[in-house]
């Protein structure tokens, strides 16, 4: 797998994905199941940069459009923002919340340099491990983890 695989091509960072984080860590999958029951089967994702007929990520509209558009990323497109982007970002998911956000600043500095930022903002800082947009503690550690609902609340006065 690419680096790129874990570049959303919305802006998100598929590395924080849930289905993705099961599909490459099976030991996530299983402390995935604890938390949250049952794993749906269809929840398989490599990234939406390295989709194959089985990943969940082929239905995405944001998927689609980036090929109709015949762009790699939303930003790349010449209508970004469009209606599309404005409606993810604003609808009722919170990990959706920073898309627009993210994808200009991963076209500001370049989609290595932002997976490296996303990388370390979705690692645990105090023991490393990768967590999802959900998690509320690191599964390796237990510490306390700044998940995607903290990011979406305004900052405290």
């Amino acid at each position: 797998m690419k680096e790129i695989d874990r570049a959303g091509k919305c802006g998100l960072y598929c590395g924080a994905c849930p289905f993705y984080r099961a599909t490459v860590d099976p030991t996530f999958k299983e402390r995935y199941e604890k938390e949250y029951g049952k794993w749906e089967e269809e929840g398989y994702c490599l990234g939406c940069s390295n989709l194959d007929e089985r990943s969940w990520g082929n239905e995405c509209e944001i998927v689609q459009c980036t090929k109709n558009q015949n762009v790699k990323f939303c930003h790349a497109c010449s209508l970004f923002p469009c209606k599309k982007i404005e409606d993810f970002s604003t609808d009722e998911c919170p990990h959706h919340h920073t898309a627009i956000k993210e994808s200009k600043r991963m076209k500001e500095i370049g989609c290595k340099t932002w997976l490296t930022e996303q990388e370390k903002r979705w690692s645990c800082s105090k023991c490393g491990e990768p967590f999802a947009w959900y998690s509320k503690t690191c599964h390796q550690c237990g510490e306390q983890v700044f998940n995607c609902v903290a990011e979406d609340q305004p900052p405290k006065k």
